[in-house]
């Protein structure tokens, strides 16, 4: 399944579900890991969505 490197898991997965695609994995992490989705498109190719970790707060 290809999956794509993203910047924002949430917002690209609600951008994918205005054009009618379906969220098959909603956003998720692991403490420290990264944040992933599935999704499908219309067309029924599934493909996932990557973003790096939340880097804490600086303080």
């Amino acid at each position: 399944m290809p999956t794509f490197l993203v910047t924002d898991v949430a917002a690209t997965a609600h951008a994918a579900r205005e054009k009618d695609a379906t969220v098959e994995q909603p956003p998720s992490s692991m403490p420290g890991g990264p944040v992933r989705a599935r999704i499908r498109d219309p067309h029924g190719r599934r493909f996932g969505l990557l973003a790096p970790p939340a880097q804490p707060a600086a303080g």
